[in-house]
């Protein structure tokens, strides 16, 4: 899915990013409204006049132009920069398009994009405010609980939540199933007093007691941790599990999120987010990370508790350097994350988890903030 929001003609004056430079009452809840029903930041774009196709954050100068004074043929020459713009950020033509701007700028879009949403159509202005007021009132009694690692991505869904819901309405939840050490939990606690969210923790490791057997995460395991990349022991051993998947582990921690959801928030709407991304699910290394395991427990979720509670997976479709992508824009506070295998003082950065960290980051041309053994 894919959100454009139409540009508005006013605008605050200087070099701004584009999220920062519309400025009226009607563009600011076009945003908000499109950030409540996207799980991604980064598939949010606003049509420009000037600049055609731009992602929030890149930085436009100032201009008057809007489209309602182009001529029908103007409108259509605008239509094909946009397309091929599109096709640049990798739009698909049979995706699903929500359209959060007026006619103009919609009209020749949609002879393309055919699979869309224009919910305000032939709504005038006063009505289309009144829409948006009404859709966002959902959102202040939507309640979230995170299942917080403590790591890069579920430390990602918390800002996520928070941003959507508000830190009165999320609640972040920890558990300890066994794992050789506790840095991970000591982290989630950092990020959830960061964001001044309730957090819970609870120690379930005596389900996991037999789990050493086959996980080299578990404490009392023979096993050891693989100090390579997941492609690396993929083209080693071949597609599959690998040697740090926890049992059932995923399935067994959104069962547990849901029980904690329906007793925390009664008779409310609750989303548990849990943040699987496609680099774990790839190779079938990590089964109850991946998109088809997801859609089970989100159904069976809302099946046991009548409808009320349902699993939000923001980043099952991108990969680490993506995650990392979509936390930065909202200012995840990565140094207090930790993903290492290891528990030491500082984090390995030859397992299979830190090579991943540490290539996202440099992916998105930044340096991460924890420190490394080796890197």
């Amino acid at each position: 899915m894919k959100i454009l929001i139409g540009c508005v003609k006013t605008k605050k004056e200087g070099r701004l990013k584009a999220v920062d430079k519309y400025n009226s009452p009607l563009f600011k809840k076009e945003l908000e409204y499109a950030k409540k029903i996207c799980n991604n930041v980064n598939d949010i774009y606003i049509l420009s006049a000037k600049y055609g196709l731009i992602e929030l954050d890149k930085i436009i100068d100032d201009y008057n132009l809007t489209l309602n004074n182009f001529s029908e043929k103007e409108k259509k020459k605008w239509a094909v920069s946009v397309i091929i713009q599109s096709r640049k950020y990798n739009f698909k033509k049979d995706e699903e398009i929500i359209f959060l701007c007026g006619n103009n700028y919609s009209k020749y879009l949609k002879m393309y994009f055919t699979n869309y949403k224009d919910p305000t159509q032939n709504l005038s202005l006063g009505n289309t405010l009144k829409w948006y007021n009404e859709k966002l009132k959902r959102w202040i009694k939507m309640k979230a609980l995170v299942l917080n690692s403590g790591g890069v991505d579920s430390t990602t869904c918390v800002g996520l939540a928070v941003e959507k819901y508000g830190k009165e309405n999320v609640i972040t939840a920890s558990l300890y199933y066994g794992q050789k050490h506790d840095k991970e939990l000591e982290c989630a606690r950092k990020v959830a007093e960061y964001y001044g969210v309730k957090h819970i923790e609870d120690d379930i490791s005596n389900v996991m007691r037999y789990a050493g057997d086959v996980c080299s995460l578990i404490k009392g395991s023979k096993e050891e941790i693989i100090d390579k990349s997941y492609k690396e022991q993929i083209e080693e051993n071949g597609e599959g599990r690998v040697g740090t998947y926890v049992p059932f582990r995923n399935g067994l921690l959104l069962s547990l999120a849901a029980a904690y959801a329906d007793s925390l928030f009664p008779g409310e709407e609750v989303k548990i987010y849990y943040g699987a991304h496609a680099d774990d699910a790839a190779g079938q290394a990590y089964a109850d990370c991946s998109p088809e395991f997801a859609e089970a427990m989100n159904k069976a979720i809302n099946i046991g508790t009548y409808g009320k509670i349902s699993v939000e997976r923001p980043l099952i479709n991108m990969n680490k350097a993506s995650v990392v992508k979509t936390g930065l824009k909202i200012k995840v506070p990565y140094e207090l994350t930790w993903s290492c295998y290891h528990g030491g003082k500082k984090a390995c950065g030859k397992c299979g988890t830190c090579i991943d960290r540490i290539n996202a980051f440099k992916e998105n041309g930044v340096e991460d903030p924890i420190e490394y053994e080796n890197k």
